[in-house]
């Protein structure tokens, strides 16, 4: 698949709200969508506007009332969402795999008991039951998760029956009193429920056919398909899943092509199927329910998704469906309280096409029913104004970037049966109403700093979790330190011209990039006067591996290692946040790595122990800058130094110790989370 190489206008937006927040201290984590009231008549339910344009803040409370739930305690947390001003609900529930429909109904009708002014999402577990799972071996994967097998999601089987699942559902709604009050679905499988696999490539016999019959697609013809992979002997008939090779190993970041072309194209096929099974079912919900339904998917983890086959590279692919959004949780990594918090997919990406997005705050509280007894008890050392910190982070990110937010109890247990808490969410309810919705959603103002993911690029790399954490989730937290004004999108929202304008365009992974795009992001860069920053590998891969096309991505002279090379590097000069000498990086060693050898660029750094330029700085002719870093590494103080070369905007001082703060920031308002 490739992407749009023609550059549009691009569209300004920038999204603003909220609130200043001082937070401190440690905390452990886990392991707008809604119809409107019947007395809103009129009102468009995907905008959620009521018939007098008053819209209703996008903010939930998320429980389960599935098998182990506690049904008592979760009505008692419902009534007091419903007491704090929160009327809206995602419910999570096993899809029922028999016309047996109790677990489902009964969970409604809690809700409803509680909440008369509910309004309710199911998050519904697709995953079979054990017994249709050895029914039918064939279609399940070959892979498992902490003993636990999953269904392939290529199975047009077990799709199939979810489907015929669907349906029933929508006739038991239409049949039930009040069923009218569940207004969508949020569709959730696999590992988690989050549409994840995480151990191994699945060679099961339904992945095995699908690959083949995608490779055909793209092949044509045996010939082709040997040519593509170097193996004389390989068939359309006969190809096989590739064995996942060593993701650890830093001294072999890409695949070798041809040799390893197998990889590449199992990578993309595996998150591309993944993406068209939610698409599937996303269609049969949009053509088999009520007008209006509304179907949210839990995927799009690009931050947090340390392995290129675990399915969630294909969000692109899905921004063009008819989802109506998207729900995550607060990113797994930095969360806790002093810690960032960050998103764990780029969100504006699909805000951009119109998509919302649900963040879930599943912070664990540690509040729990005692066993055998009806009471519920904090934990030792609970402190609640800890917890209301992190809530209100949350709160900050999630408002400031137009997103909605969902309060959890993931397990039914009484995570959130406290009042202490709700007297607090009720406040924040409030504020988001009053800043959110303050100005238009889409202010053609440019950003400071657009943050750029590219899908595609992925699927050419061999080394994850190392390679990973750098140029996603820690990359991620540095920019949401860095005190910028910083947004998260997809190299395709760039390049079909969604993207809003920016001063700097931050491309964390493009290693992968045809001629026509390279020369589709230089005219972006030109006509902006923007500057942009590359990072690693940029545009290594254009048919061939060649660190020429690097030359010609960044505009620089750059030339690679000849063997593995020990990452780590010494600051150039006296900055406002480094001092001439000191180190950046982490000392790992990989290949490919690559070094700038441009008489005409302005070197930021060296490679310890050699004059070889890790970071430099180059202002072209055309009218833009180029920014390329060498290593993997971002350092939240290194982007400052940057920022303040290009003369742009900041939060942050230019004195005293830098501090590893939150420190997000807009055109209008601050989110400060302070250690």
């Amino acid at each position: 698949m490739k992407r749009f190489s023609v550059p549009a206008a691009a569209i300004g937006m920038i999204v603003v709200a909220i609130l200043i927040g001082l937070l401190f201290g440690a905390l452990t984590s886990p392991s707008d969508p809604f119809k409107e009231d019947e007395k809103r008549a009129g009102a468009d339910s995907r905008d959620g506007g009521d018939a007098d344009g008053v819209r209703v803040p996008p903010l939930f409370l998320y429980v389960n009332a599935g098998p182990g739930a506690n049904l008592q305690v979760v009505e008692s947390e419902v009534e007091m969402a419903a007491g704090a001003g929160i009327h809206r609900y995602i419910v999570k529930v096993p899809l029922p795999w028999t016309d047996d429909f109790n677990i489902l109904n009964t969970a409604i009708g809690m809700v409803l008991r509680a909440d008369p002014e509910a309004e309710l999402m199911l998050d519904l577990d697709l995953n079979p039951p054990t017994a249709w799972m050895s029914d039918h071996p064939e279609e399940i994967s070959s892979v498992r998760a902490q003993g636990f097998a999953y269904p392939s999601v290529a199975s047009s089987v077990w799709l199939g029956e979810v489907e015929t699942r669907l349906t029933r559902v929508f006739r038991n709604l239409e049949e039930m009193p009040r069923g009218e009050r569940v207004a969508g679905y949020v569709l959730s499988a696999l590992e988690r429920g989050q549409w994840y696999r995480s151990n191994g490539y699945d060679n099961s016999p339904a992945n095995t056919n699908a690959f083949r019959l995608w490779l055909r697609e793209r092949y044509v013809d045996d010939e082709f398909l040997a040519k593509a992979w170097g193996s004389e002997g390989v068939g359309l008939d006969t190809a096989n899943v590739p064995q996942r090779p060593d993701v650890a190993d830093s001294e072999n970041v890409f695949f070798a092509l041809p040799e390893m072309r197998a990889h590449v194209d199992y990578l993309e096929y595996v998150n591309a199927a993944t993406a068209d099974a939610i698409e599937g079912l996303s269609s049969h919900i949009r053509n088999s329910a009520p007008s209006g339904f509304l179907v949210f998917a839990s995927y799009g983890y690009l931050f947090d998704s340390s392995r290129g086959d675990g399915g969630h590279f294909g969000l692109a692919r899905l921004l063009d469906s008819d989802l109506d959004g998207f729900i995550s949780p607060v990113s797994y990594q930095n969360r806790g309280l002093g810690g960032v918090g960050g998103f764990m997919a780029p969100v504006h990406a699909a805000l951009l096409r119109g998509k919302q997005w649900i963040v879930i705050d599943d912070t664990r509280t540690g509040i729990r029913q005692l066993t055998g007894g009806s009471d519920l008890m904090r934990p030792s050392g609970l402190r609640i104004e800890d917890l209301v910190n992190i809530y209100r982070r949350n709160f900050g990110l999630a408002s400031m970037n137009g997103v909605g937010l969902a309060w959890a109890d993931p397990e039914g247990t009484g995570n959130l049966h406290d009042r202490e808490i709700w007297k607090e969410i009720e406040s924040l309810q409030g504020i988001y109403g009053d800043v959110a919705f303050s100005i238009s959603a889409f202010p053609k103002l440019p950003v400071t700093l657009l943050a750029v993911l590219d899908e595609e690029s992925r699927f050419y790399q061999q080394c994850s979790g190392l390679l990973d954490a750098q140029l996603y989730a820690l990359a991620r937290d540095e920019l949401l330190r860095s005190s910028v004004s910083v947004k998260f999108v997809l190299l395709e929202n760039l390049l079909r011209g969604e993207a809003p304008r920016a001063s700097v365009y931050l491309f964390l992974n493009a290693h992968s990039l045809s001629e026509d795009e390279r020369m589709a992001l230089h005219a972006i860069l030109d006509e902006q006067d923007a500057a942009a920053i590359w990072m690693y590998a940029p545009g290594y891969f254009d048919e061939t591996a060649s660190v020429e096309n690097i030359s010609a991505t960044t505009g620089m002279k750059v030339k690679a290692w000849k063997e593995p090379t020990a990452s780590g590097s010494t600051f150039a000069i006296d900055g406002n946040w480094l001092s001439k000498g000191t180190r950046i990086g982490n000392g790992v060693r990989w290949s490919p790595l690559f070094y700038v050898d441009d008489s005409d660029a302005d070197v930021l750094a060296h490679f310890s122990g050699t004059e070889r330029a890790s970071v430099a700085v180059k202002f072209l002719e055309d009218g833009w800058s180029s920014i390329f870093i060498c290593e993997p590494v971002l350092p939240f103080e290194l982007l400052r130094e940057i920022i303040s070369i290009l003369e742009l905007p900041m939060v942050a001082q230019k004195k005293g110790t830098p501090l590893r703060d939150l420190i997000h920031s807009n055109d209008s308002y601050l989110l400060l989370h302070a250690t």
